[in-house]
């Protein structure tokens, strides 16, 4: 199905894709599932914290000196080899960083919070909490960056089956806990607090897991973890890069839409990042098993089969796209109105505007999968200043003067003008054909997207918007028909032998 990858391999990385996917899939439904509770119980100010909380959450994990991603990269490489003490070198050195890493952010914002109290106009019946969430997220650090570090250890050791109950696990007892502490009202300290409840109770069970995937040699003294630290960081230094502009990227416009519009209006910002953010869950699921695989390969010496990786993963991940675009974009306001209610005009925008700029950042998502495995993060590293820069530029230009709309238009642009780099820049290293590796199979899935769009538009005309089962149906009538024309367009398209058209051959030649 791959040419030259063989089927055992095929199927374990769709295997791993799988399980990894099911995981992800369930974080997303409880998510989804709690936040018109987490939003009624806590009003449009309360949640805006509870928005900056996950924003702080996430750009503390932007300086892990990409210790869970070098921890996943570097364990599957060593597996390759029999090599059981470096794998478990890797995986202690990364769960120590992130306990000395935590212990840098937690003085941070403890010296820094009444500074970024006045920096986001949060008003003053409002502090106490405030304080808790940016307290909190320090902590929060540190018992999500083990999770993510075991769970990365347990699937580059090959067992994403129990990487998949670990997220299970956390996932469900988290959903559980917030469900039951609004139930009695709890504030949002409580929360927060359920919330690292759930990522200790997945780091315990993961770290029962680790025997199970590698006997022996999950563990090693820390002073011998230390002799990998050349090796982690000639990784994880451009991954720090990387993984800090795109954490920034993703989370500004929350601040700056506090800063220059106002606290309440980072609620149907958020909105539209958790829709779009969830949609996006399931075209990134071809990617999951992606990264361990470019390790194996490249630990064998096969970077021949790298490019038929590359080109048969992005045409998987590119018709995805297409097809949850359509149905996202076209969905939005019945699907907005059924789960929240009517007068959610900002939250549909930020919806339809996100899920395009997700959309763009996709094109390059195989791209950055393999340049991973492999070790080259320095090109990653390089594309996403560029997105954070054109991006931010935008954003101090353009949300001061449009508001929402201007995050949006930039954040697309961002994306834009980042993705055609990296794309440039990932042929001209591998030696790849660059206008092939550019946009070749692109267009198809955007001309698919366009008319899954439309035909969602043309189904909303006939069915109304509403509460309750009839407005669901309504919603989910919308994004049905959107998806499905832009998968009859993809299908009736493909012509057979295409995957091969396009390979970004070596020397130049496609």
């Amino acid at each position: 199905m791959l040419g030259e990858i063989a089927r055992p391999r095929v199927r374990r990385l769709l295997s791993n894709t799988l399980h990894a996917a099911s995981g992800r899939l369930a974080a997303v439904f409880v998510w989804l599932l709690l936040t018109p509770t987490v939003l009624h119980a806590l009003g449009p100010e309360r949640f805006g914290l509870w928005s900056i909380f996950f924003a702080l959450t996430g750009y503390f994990g932007g300086f892990d000196l990409g210790l869970a991603q070098g921890t996943l990269r570097h364990v599957a490489a060593a597996r390759v080899h029999g090599l059981r003490d470096v794998a478990a070198a890797h995986t202690v050195l990364a769960f120590g960083g992130y306990l000395l890493l935590g212990l840098v952010w937690l003085a941070l914002m403890i010296a820094a919070c009444g500074p970024l109290l006045d920096f986001l106009r949060v008003p003053a019946p409002l502090h106490p909490d405030a304080t808790r969430v940016l307290i909190g997220s320090a902590l929060a650090f540190v018992l999500s960056g083990w999770l993510n570090v075991l769970v990365a250890a347990l699937q580059g050791h090959g067992r994403f089956d129990l990487a998949n109950r670990v997220l299970l696990t956390c996932s469900l007892s988290q959903g559980l806990g917030v469900w039951l502490a609004l139930g009695r009202h709890a504030g949002i300290g409580v929360l927060i607090g359920v919330l690292m409840a759930g990522w200790l109770l997945g780091v315990l069970v993961a770290l029962a897991m680790l025997p199970l995937a590698a006997p022996g040699g999950g563990w090693v003294a820390p002073w011998r973890a230390w002799s990998q630290v050349r090796a982690a960081l000639r990784f994880g230094l451009p991954m720090q890069a990387a993984s800090l502009s795109s954490v920034i990227h993703q989370h500004l416009d929350k601040f700056l839409l506090s800063r220059f519009v106002g606290l309440a209006t980072v609620a149907p910002y958020e909105i539209g990042f958790r829709v779009s953010s969830a949609a996006v869950t399931f075209p990134q699921q071809f990617l999951l098993a992606a990264m361990p695989a470019a390790a194996e390969l490249q630990a064998e010496g096969r970077a021949e089969t790298l490019r038929t990786l590359f080109v048969r993963g992005d045409r998987y991940v590119m018709a995805g796209t297409a097809v949850w675009l359509a149905a996202l974009v076209g969905g939005a306001a019945p699907l907005l109105v059924a789960w929240l209610g009517p007068g959610q005009g900002d939250a549909i925008l930020a919806t339809r505007g996100l899920a395009v700029a997700w959309a763009v950042a996709l094109v390059t998502g195989m791209g950055v999968s393999l340049a991973r495995g492999i070790g080259r993060t320095g090109l990653e590293a390089r594309f996403a200043l560029v997105v954070l820069a054109v991006h931010a530029g935008l954003s101090l230009w353009w949300v001061p003067r449009y508001g929402l709309r201007g995050a949006l238009l930039a954040t697309i642009c961002g994306n834009l003008v980042g993705a055609l780099v990296f794309l440039w820049s990932l042929a001209g290293a591998l030696g790849w054909n660059r206008p092939g590796t550019m946009f070749g199979g692109r267009a198809m899935p955007v001309i698919a997207a366009m008319a899954g769009v439309a035909a969602a538009a043309g189904s909303a005309r006939w069915l109304v918007p509403g509460r309750g089962v009839r407005g669901w149906a309504a919603a989910l009538a919308t994004a049905a028909a959107g998806g499905a024309i832009a998968a009859l367009v993809l299908f009736v398209t493909q012509r057979p032998g295409e995957e091969k058209r396009g390979v970004p051959d070596a020397g130049g030649r496609a």
